[in-house]
């Protein structure tokens, strides 16, 4: 992707070795890591750095690259043009899960924010956020409002999450002068969120059985809510991503993969078999997707299920652990679930506006019995 004319002016204005962060001077500067994974990344992070390096806070950022095996020459011009980045060289692809750990576990902050590299931020984004989790101390992590590249619309003000485990864009489209108020949102959006460094170790990171990308970002929120944690939307911190929707038939069968091992690490037995009937409907709707885009759809679907059973037990016992962190109950986190699925986002269209005027009624009635009924 080219530059534009104001983008390549920025570029060459800090594409200095000695560029940084611009750090106002101040005793009491609190530590922020941020960290970026490069995957043949060379035009993204060629707006992605210039961006972070022209900011000016307040905060003592460090920023670090996790390059998963790069070939596009991007590592060499990170080494080029911004000596203060720290390059962690991971030696192959481990995804976003497995670079973004990595990378975490050698930042110095107090505070970690993971970026996408295809974005761009704006002044405000770092403080903005950090002001929000320090006054906010049931906060655990908090997300920006996310604008789509070139255009001022929406890509997403946090993720909505559906109780059977859908996860979607909040605000998808909307104008970006809209969604002006702090939020609790189920989930944050992996593009760019920050949370303590003590509550991602506590965590323990980003699932890495969910390489190599998709449903992390709700897995770690689903688990932040469980260990008694809130999620929060800041619309005062803003970043452009450059984003383009679509399902293809390896992404569904992660997306479907990963949305069933969410659940049955994250919730109760109880919760589980209750949910049968739901899960059910939930797969009534996913089939009808498969059979509208075609065999390629129908094989991931089943592989989906072929690698559950086959990875079972590393499930239950990856289980273990988050059950382990549990200070709320489930039904504390189905009120903040949706029974609404965003048939848009997915068909946008004809077939979307029935199976909406279809599906939802019934979601809606069984959510509402899963509120009435769980006490756990």
């Amino acid at each position: 992707m080219e530059l534009t004319n104001t983008e390549e002016r920025k570029f060459d204005e800090y594409r200095s070795v000695d560029a940084a962060p611009k750090v106002s001077s101040k005793e009491d500067t609190t530590r922020v890591s941020i960290i970026l994974i490069d995957y043949n990344e060379f035009s993204n992070l060629q707006r992605a750095l210039p961006s972070i390096f022209s900011m000016n806070t307040s905060e003592d950022v460090e920023v670090i690259v996790v390059d998963n095996g790069s070939t596009d020459g991007s590592v060499e011009y990170i080494h080029s043009h911004f000596q203060d980045v720290k390059i962690v060289p991971a030696g192959k692809n481990l995804g976003y899960s497995g670079a973004n750990n990595l990378g975490a576990k050698i930042a110095q902050g107090e505070y970690l924010i993971f970026l996408n590299p295809d974005t761009t931020v704006t002044e405000g984004w770092i403080s903005n956020m950090l002001d929000a989790l320090k006054t906010h101390p049931n906060a655990g992590m908090v997300t920006p409002k996310i604008l789509m590249m070139g255009q001022e619309r929406i890509n997403t003000c946090g993720n909505d999450v559906h109780f059977t485990g859908y996860g979607y864009l909040r605000g998808w489209m909307a104008a970006a002068d809209s969604m002006n108020t702090v939020e609790d949102v189920f989930s944050i959006s992996g593009c760019s969120f920050m949370i303590r460094k003590q509550l991602f170790d506590q965590l323990g990171g980003f699932d890495e059985a969910f390489y190599p990308i998709y449903v992390e970002d709700t897995d770690l929120s689903w688990r932040a809510r469980l260990a008694g944690y809130d999620c929060l939307y800041v619309p005062d911190s803003v970043i452009y991503h450059d984003y383009t929707m679509g399902f293809g038939s390896e992404k569904y069968f992660r997306l479907e993969r990963n949305r069933y091992q969410m659940l049955i690490k994250n919730l109760h037995w109880g919760t589980l078999f209750l949910l049968l009937p739901s899960l059910l409907l939930s797969e009534v709707v996913s089939w009808g997707y498969v059979i509208l885009r075609g065999a390629a759809y129908a094989r991931s679907k089943l592989r989906s299920y072929a690698w559950l059973i086959g990875h079972l037990g590393e499930i239950l016992r990856a289980r273990q652990g988050v059950q382990a962190l549990r200070q709320r109950k489930d039904i504390d986190i189905l009120r903040k679930c949706t029974y609404h699925l965003a048939y848009d986002q997915a068909n946008d269209g004809f077939v979307g506006k029935v199976a909406q005027h279809v599906f939802d009624p019934l979601f809606h009635i069984l959510h509402r019995f899963y509120l009435a009924v769980i006490s756990w």
